[in-house]
Order: structure tokens, then sequence, then C-alpha cells
């Protein structure tokens, strides 16, 4: 299984974490604000050489996240890079 990126958040809270996982098994977790998440995905991606992300949290802010993710920084990954938006 490749690595991915999970990024979930609740609703009027400024805190969440970001974590890189491989199967079952998290590599890497870091705690993140609304406001640096972004930023803090791509550091993980790139670190890490990862390709998927998943966002598990409001279905209009994940949705403005995963244009923000591919504004700053994530299309250089081209074509192959995904953000996967969890229910």
């Amino acid at each position: 299984m490749k690595k991915t990126i999970i990024a979930c958040y609740k609703m009027f809270t400024n805190k969440t974490t970001v974590c890189v996982i491989d199967g079952f098994k998290i590599i890497e977790g870091k705690d993140s604000t609304i406001d640096g998440m972004v930023d803090d995905i791509i550091e993980l991606a790139n670190k890490y050489e990862i390709e998927t992300v998943n966002i598990k949290g409001s279905k209009k802010y994940s949705e403005k996240l995963k244009a923000d993710l591919f504004e700053k920084g994530m299309s250089k990954y081209n074509k192959s890079f995904k953000v996967n938006l969890i229910k």
C-alpha cells in the first residue's frame, strides 16, 4: 500500500491533525490549524513523496481545501496527484 495523508477537522475548532499513513501504521502526525493545514499537507507530501490526500470534514470547506492544495503547489505532481473528500 502506498503512503497517503489523512487530514480530519471539525467545525468550530481551529486545531486539527494531519497524518501520514502507510497501510494501518501512522508514519508521522503533525498538529496543525485550519489556516496552516494546506501548507502542512504540502510539506508532508513533499517529504514523503505522497500522491494521495484524504480529507474529512464539511463538504464546502473540503472542496475549498482541495482547490487550495492544487493552487499552492500540488500541481507539481501533475495528473497523478489525487485529493479524496471523505464523507
